[in-house]
């Protein structure tokens, strides 16, 4: 009976590992796309998986991360898709690659040089192909210029661009965005959630593992029966009121500093930034944003 106990708790720990590696384990969301149909300006892009809107959209445009599924066009543009439940992503970049679609356009030659690197009669021509990004093939006399075959290079925090010289690292914008990309990760704001900054380095590495802590830490500030100054503040922090305690917690919920009751609190060993100062009394507790700034 012993050992029947014993397989059985194996078991059930080996069932937790596995449910608990699947949660933490990065993976890949499936059936997103983004089709950018040809319009008249403005040019919006639309992101969906299997036809549903309802997920985390992180354009690499620099603009927030959040649920806009929509985006006015913009060239070398990249789409993060984030399965805000699961954790599971990808992302999705422009790939300057003719699709073979036709439609009416007018006739009227005003070429260009598509980011293909082929030459279309004029803009419509090219956006019915799948072909958004392109330059003028207009010289400044009035003269058809020949459209060369584009380079890309890779400026980081930017994406790729076309340095127009031929000579650029990446003979295609795929090839450019694919090694371009900085892989997505997340810091938290307390005031409007989790962001990616766009560099790499951000703190958590999934947008699920942001949000466990960010929705800790994103409060309401209570009504305070405290006057607390200055604010924004250096090295102390004057608390006029009874209390027992206080406690300052940084943006991840990290306890940074821990004060029994004294009028003048020393905070000098904390940076910079952003924290939120917890007031214990006998059966409440207020909660103050405070801003540390040297």
């Amino acid at each position: 009976m012993k050992k029947i106990y014993t397989l059985l708790l194996a078991a059930f720990l080996i069932n937790i590992t596995i449910n608990v590696s699947a949660q933490t384990a990065p993976c890949t969301l499936v059936g997103a796309v983004v089709t950018v149909p040809y319009s008249a300006p403005p040019i919006m892009m639309h992101a969906a998986v299997n036809g549903i809107a309802q997920y985390t959209f992180g354009w690499n445009d620099g603009t927030p991360v959040g649920s806009s599924s929509q985006k006015q066009f913009y060239s070398g543009w990249c789409v993060t898709i984030t399965d805000i439940s699961t954790g599971c992503d990808t992302t999705i970049c422009e790939s300057c690659i003719p699709n073979g679609g036709s439609g009416p356009c007018t006739m009227i030659f005003d070429p260009v040089c598509g980011c293909d690197g082929n030459s279309y009669s004029n803009a419509c021509m090219a956006m019915q192909q799948g072909i958004f990004t392109y330059t003028s093939a207009i010289g400044p006399n009035g003269t058809t210029l020949p459209c060369s075959t584009p380079s890309w290079d890779c400026t980081p925090g930017q994406g790729c661009s076309d340095p127009g010289t031929g000579n650029g690292a990446y003979t295609t914008l795929a090839d450019c965005q694919v090694n371009c990309t900085v892989t997505p990760t997340w810091d938290c704001n307390p005031t409007t959630g989790c962001f990616d900054p766009g560099t790499g380095q951000g703190v958590y590495s999934s947008l699920s593992a942001c949000y466990s802590v960010c929705a800790a830490t994103n409060i309401n500030e209570e009504i305070l029966n405290f006057k607390i100054y200055p604010n924004p503040t250096k090295n102390t922090l004057t608390i006029d009121g009874i209390y027992i305690s206080a406690t300052i917690y940084d943006v991840f919920g990290k306890v940074v500093l821990l004060s029994d009751y004294q009028n003048i609190i020393d905070v000098a060993v904390l940076r910079n930034g952003i924290y939120f100062i917890h007031i214990n009394t006998d059966n409440t507790t207020s909660i103050k944003k405070i801003t540390i700034a040297k």
